[in-house]
């Protein structure tokens, strides 16, 4: 089993604990190298792998310098992804970089831990987009709500036995750990702040975050679905967008994108690709444009807080 988790993030428990346990081995990831997607794709084929878990940054970061041809990692038979949305154009690599894998996407807020889980099944046709977060683990109570109620899109609620009880730093406890909303039971929730979609069948879909909600002259934005148009952009391999206060218009959009290489891109080209996809005021008023990666959080999760001070737009 891979452990690329930080030591003091919760995946680490599965990775390391609970395959010790059970009389497996686990191979460390030098945080030192934890960006260098040639040493990922060492270890990989060293210690022969079977199990991966990691954010999807791991994965691209191993897709940045695969040679399709040669690097198939035949032995790993179980690949999960958590922590952030996978990219569409990263999903749709896998069941080529791992043929012998069975994919999954694991969902849960650090606070409540690993709470929902999609088994994607192996192959091509398991890495259809959009995926689903899945279904609730046994024992694990959700709720999908709006301030009009239970509904089927809306902020995710989540109960379940293995979660936090509160924060060291009580101020924020109050509007996180709460009781029922309606006050149907006396379970302990969490509010996750996710937006999502649960259907019939009752799978459930990750649509956005309730704090990437903005109003930018008046037009209510989700930072998220921007990002997403930016991504969809063949030559965009990163995206960050984050609203900053204005003294004009109240708040603006402010992007940053990593491109790939050798790309041509540029903001006026970017700014047609979102135009076509986006109203007006989506657009971000300010694009930076890369050639790096963007920066990261301990966890490998994009940084937006790094770009809350743009640079004058281009």
């Amino acid at each position: 089993m891979l452990n690329y988790a930080p030591l003091n993030f919760d995946l680490c428990l599965l990775d390391v604990w609970t395959t010790l346990a059970h009389g497996g081995q686990v191979v460390l990831v030098d945080p030192d190298y934890a960006a260098n997607g040639r040493h990922l794709l060492d270890l990989l084929v060293r210690h022969e792998v079977n199990v991966i878990q990691a954010v999807p940054m791991f994965f691209g970061l191993l897709l940045d310098v695969v040679q399709p041809a040669v690097d198939r990692l035949g032995l790993v038979d179980r690949v999960m992804f958590t922590g952030d949305a996978i990219p569409d154009r990263t999903l749709a690599e896998l069941p080529k970089l791992f043929p012998a894998a069975t994919l999954h996407n694991i969902y849960g807020c650090t606070e409540t831990n690993d709470s929902f889980i999609h088994h994607l099944g192996s192959g091509d046709t398991a890495a259809t987009p959009p995926v689903s977060i899945g279904k609730p683990l046994p024992g694990v109570h959700t709720l999908v709500l709006t301030g009009e109620g239970t509904v089927r899109t809306g902020e995710l609620y989540v109960s379940t036995p293995f979660q936090a009880a509160g924060y060291l730093d009580r101020t924020r406890h109050a509007d996180k750990f709460v009781p029922h909303p309606t006050g149907a039971d006396d379970r302990p929730w969490f509010r996750s702040g996710d937006l999502v979609r649960r259907e019939a069948d009752g799978r459930v879909f990750l649509i956005g975050r309730s704090d990437f909600q903005v109003k930018v002259r008046g037009v209510a934005i989700n930072t998220a679905e921007v990002e997403h148009v930016l991504l969809e952009h063949p030559a965009v391999l990163e995206a960050a967008v984050v609203a900053v206060p204005d003294p004009i218009a109240g708040r603006r959009l402010v992007s940053a994108v990593q491109r790939a290489a050798d790309s041509k891109l540029n903001s006026l080209t970017l700014r047609q690709h979102c135009a076509r996809r986006l109203p007006q005021a989506a657009i971000p008023s300010t694009m930076q444009i890369l050639d790096t990666p963007l920066p990261k959080t301990s966890t490998g999760k994009v940084d937006r807080n790094a770009f809350a001070k743009p640079a004058e737009p281009k």
